[in-house]
């Protein structure tokens, strides 16, 4: 759920920043980098903790 919001805050941001084209296109790019990496979690079947949830975050943030 954090990612999720995280996401819609960027998306708004970016929006506001600039124009709501590029943002679509960089929030589809997170959401890219964020789906792969829970694909790997998920095929070395390895526990999601609050620590991956923290790194995951923070890959979001320095997606963008």
């Amino acid at each position: 759920m954090a990612v999720l919001l995280s996401m819609v805050g960027i998306l708004i941001y970016v929006t506001w920043r600039f124009e709501f084209k590029y943002s679509l296109g960089g929030v589809m790019a997170l959401f890219h980098d964020v789906l792969i990496t829970l694909g790997f979690f998920s095929i070395l079947n390895r526990e999601i903790s609050i620590q991956v949830v923290a790194a995951i975050l923070t890959l979001v943030g320095y997606s963008i």
